[in-house]
């Protein structure tokens, strides 16, 4: 019994916990703050982009805004979290998977730091940006 409990919480490894292999849970935000104090979509992407879980919120100065950067009066998620795809690499491969690169094109799939199914819970990769790879991510609040 003690042995199955290690296995089931502490075990590391592609056979072991799937608390050791979750995907990462990350986000990404992309947008040119005005003096107007409205914010602008820099690209084609969203003002945010993220992970599949959790829910996320957008707020600006005390108010909801949606994916656009517009104000909104609503206190609901621009996006919603989707555990299903979450959980697990997706069916057919590589389309949704949260374990995949991310591109400009992969909605909530793939990460920005390419961590994979096989990557242990100390990898330290380089990050990227999802929207426009070309951007180097600011190393303060990319840790």
């Amino acid at each position: 019994m003690a042995d199955e409990i290690c296995n089931m919480f502490f075990k590391s490894g592609l056979t072991g916990s799937i608390f050791g292999s979750a995907p990462p849970i990350w986000q990404e935000l992309d947008f040119k703050s005005c003096a107007d104090g409205s914010i602008r979509k820099v690209s084609v992407s969203p003002v945010l982009r993220s992970s599949y879980m959790p829910n996320q919120y957008l707020y600006r100065n005390g108010k909801a805004i949606n994916l656009d950067g517009t104000y909104t009066q609503s206190s609901n998620p621009v996006t919603t979290g989707d555990f299903y795809h979450f959980s697990g690499p997706a069916s057919p491969l590589n389309e949704g998977d949260p374990y995949m690169g991310c591109s400009r094109d992969s909605g909530h799939g793939g990460n920005p730091w390419s961590i994979s199914v096989l990557s242990g819970v100390d990898t330290d990769p380089d990050a990227q940006f999802c929207g426009a790879p070309a951007k180097k991510p600011d190393v303060e609040y990319t840790r």
